[in-house]
């Protein structure tokens, strides 16, 4: 006996069996709290209910009864407790479960009696979108009838009154905290507003609407802009560095993407320094002297730049194929234009729009 007695002593106390003395806990705590709230009399009235009662308001009993709002409460702060995992004064703990759900379920009471008061409704309409809100009956995101339905009808009838009394709860907490009560003064003045006004017809005239004629016109314009280069690319810290590795460029067998590689030092170093395809404009804002822009446009297939001074520091360009000049009628090339003509040029989408709308005032006025 004694062999069986240090044997039990030694066996860890797992989980389950702290959730079992929490639970048996939570039983003898409901009788010392229903005891403290209201006495042991309460519990076998003269009507022979054996519902816990714990108090009323407005006539209307606060009472322990599965499936209500004191119990949900409880049920909701009791498993917080379990599973928090902490069993030191489960006495105390307990016991400030009760008496939070007590005052939940007062607070509950509380607000519902002033919507009644305040003849707040809630419409069937609101109380069916609420259920099929509701994650018990959700399945991949979407309301589940066959779930619904194999609810008993005492379920759903509990349910409709649960999301009944959530919307009127809310509804008195959301006016209460941010509705504003006015004065029939200030109801009158603000009605009063909205006698006659004066009104007025707006005409828009967005930068979307600049043609594309414009936009054409711009290119042929400034074609250096929009010419495609394909080049490549050495970047170094000094110009001098940068005539050196040009000159060993220009020597056969030192390709450029080797030397690329092994010395550059922008970000594309990796790819044997291939920028790729870009608009005359894209390189143009690397350059420290946008007029150097030239000197990329003069190369032709597998010719060497001189150092150019970048952004990056001083570069040498190789061009990987000729430049392509741009043709006027290509969509592409037209909505790039538009592109940079918002972002570089908007002042002649101004010009243009506001001409527009003073010819449009004039023969308005007219």
């Amino acid at each position: 006996m004694a062999e069986s007695r240090d044997t039990e002593k030694k066996k860890p106390r797992t989980p389950f069996t702290r959730n079992t003395w929490l639970y048996i806990g939570s039983v003898v705590i409901l009788i010392i709290v229903v005891v403290t709230f209201i006495g042991a009399p309460v519990i076998s009235s003269a009507t022979g209910s054996t519902r816990p009662v714990f108090g009323n308001y407005a006539g209307e009993e606060i009472l322990y009864q599965q499936g209500n709002f004191f119990a949900r409460q409880y049920e909701v702060i009791a498993q917080s407790l379990r599973d928090a995992g902490d069993g030191t004064n489960l006495e105390l703990q307990l016991r400030l479960a009760w008496r939070e759900a007590f005052n939940r379920t007062v607070l509950h009471k509380a607000v519902l009696n002033t919507a009644e008061q305040a003849g707040v409704t809630v419409t069937e309409a609101r109380v069916d979108e609420m259920i099929a809100q509701d994650p018990r009956f959700q399945q991949n995101g979407r309301f589940d009838a066959d779930a619904f339905r194999a609810a008993s009808s005492q379920e759903r009838f509990a349910l409709r009154r649960f999301h009944r009394e959530n919307a009127a709860f809310d509804r008195v907490i959301t006016d209460a905290l941010t509705g504003t009560k006015f004065s029939n003064a200030e109801r009158d003045f603000v009605g009063a507003m909205t006698g006659p006004q004066r009104s007025f017809d707006v005409v828009r005239f967005p930068f979307t609407d600049f043609p594309d004629q414009q936009v054409s016109a711009f290119v042929i314009e400034q074609p250096d802009l929009f010419t495609t280069m394909d080049l490549a690319v050495v970047t170094l810290a000094e110009e001098t560095e940068a005539d050196r590795i040009r000159t060993e460029a220009l020597e056969p067998g030192n390709p450029f993407g080797n030397l690329a590689r092994t010395y550059s030092r922008d970000l594309y170093a990796d790819q044997d320094g291939q920028i790729g395809e870009a608009y005359g404009y894209e390189l143009q804002q690397e350059l420290t002297d946008p007029d150097d822009l030239s000197a990329l446009l003069a190369l032709d297939t597998g010719e060497i730049s001189e150092p150019i001074e970048t952004t990056s520091g001083w570069s040498i360009y190789q061009a990987v194929q000729d430049p392509q000049l741009p043709t006027a009628d290509d969509e592409e090339l037209l909505s790039e234009a538009r592109s940079y003509l918002q972002t570089y040029e908007q002042g002649r989408i101004q010009d243009f729009v506001r001409a527009e709308a003073e010819l449009f005032s004039a023969a308005a006025r007219d």
